[in-house]
């Protein structure tokens, strides 16, 4: 099978800098395919005789989805070093620029689509990009991670490392809603087979705590993935994070617990909005729905746009509206993509990206009402 595209190159940088016990600070999305892609290769990391020396999760409300000023100013202590972003970057090109002039090395690991060319700084795996061979397009980032540790690992991963792995993998197919094909199959197959007999405290804790059904893969992992996918950042640290990297029991299940509540919580705010959402819908139809708050979680706009998409069928625009930035997420019904749309109106954006179903855009406030005219025009035409 045709090698992923840069993927020796990554391999051979890590390799390096282990051997060298270098400085490494990963920086991933805040979601659970950031999140358990950031455990895999810190994990892989640990093996190989490594440990990072910061991870570091941007704080949606605060910092947007990515890469971005205010992080670079916290990292930059760490620098010079090998910075590992994951389930993110490929927008970066600014932002990684900086990083490399403050003597960071770059490793790219991402999964989005590539907006219009990618970033020149460091080195880039993202299947998605040009003259990249790998077939399947529809890794998670936490698949593609789990993919790179095998090449780190080589004889060092064992089948109980190698399924531990998957179980967190697994997480991040079904969190990203990936296609359960090829090895996104494999890994989420041997999650489901796995994760009860875990040596995950995470795990075990969840397990007591949330009335698990085992149903198929998706509705079981689902299950999971609700508690676990938008939760509180404490120092750039997301408790799902901690939780799943704990070893000790008792935090464990005090974690899971305030997890559950607040999924509780989280879930009816997103139900309210969207019913709001919906009735503003019905009383004034128009071809997309473009709405927005300022009294919402930055966090929530992607599930409340999920749940709006799903009911209408209309690419669907939620945002949250702060001082002087808007930041929110795209849905689009099966067919209808968003990257293309958002694409179509990037002279108005800051920054966009994302998948096909699903992506994210920021904007400076001014620019919202044409960027809402554009899309409109984009979508009639």
């Amino acid at each position: 099978m045709p090698q992923i595209k840069n993927l020796k190159k990554a391999v051979k940088k890590i390799k390096q800098a282990v051997k060298n016990q270098e400085t490494v600070v990963l920086f991933a999305d805040a979601d659970l395919d950031g999140i358990t892609s950031a455990l895999i290769l810190e994990e892989a990391l640990q093996t190989m005789g490594l440990k990072i020396k910061k991870a570091y999760f941007p704080d949606r409300d605060k910092e947007g989805y990515s890469l971005n000023e205010t992080a670079l100013g916290k990292l930059k202590e760490f620098a010079p070093g090998l910075l590992i972003l994951l389930d993110c970057g490929i927008s970066n090109h600014q932002e990684l620029k900086i990083a490399q002039d403050m003597g960071f090395a770059i490793l790219v690991l991402d999964h989005h689509e590539v907006a219009e060319e990618i970033p020149k700084t460091g080195i880039i795996v993202d299947v998605k990009q040009k003259k990249d061979s790998y077939p399947f397009k529809g890794l998670s980032t936490s698949s593609l991670t789990y993919l790179l540790s095998q090449e780190l690992l080589g004889k060092k991963m064992s089948l109980k490392n190698s399924e531990s792995l998957k179980e967190l993998a697994g997480l991040g197919v079904i969190a990203d809603m990936m296609e359960i094909k090829e090895i996104n199959q494999e890994i989420v197959a041997s999650a489901h087979k796995t994760i009860f007999t875990s040596f995950r405290v995470g795990f075990q804790a969840l397990e007591k705590i949330i009335p698990l059904k085992e149903e198929t893969p998706r509705e079981f992992f689902s299950q999971m993935v609700a508690v676990l996918n938008i939760t509180e950042i404490k120092d750039n640290l997301p408790l799902c994070y901690l939780l799943l990297k704990s070893t000790d029991y008792e935090k464990a299940i005090n974690l899971a617990r305030d997890l559950w509540l607040e999924s509780e919580k989280r879930k009816q705010e997103i139900k309210e909005m969207s019913e709001l959402v919906l009735v503003n819908d019905n009383e004034n139809p128009k071809k997309i729905i473009f709405e927005g708050f300022s009294n919402i979680q930055q966090a929530i706009t992607g599930a409340i746009a999920s749940r709006v998409c799903n009911k209408t069928q209309k690419p669907t625009f939620i945002y949250k509206l702060n001082h002087e930035l808007t930041r929110g997420s795209v849905r689009t019904p099966h067919g209808v993509d968003a990257v293309l749309a958002l694409r179509a109106c990037s002279n108005y954006l800051l920054m966009y990206g994302g998948h096909k179903p699903a992506a994210g855009f920021s904007l400076k406030n001014e620019n919202l009402e044409d960027f809402k005219k554009c899309l409109e025009s984009y979508f009639k035409a």
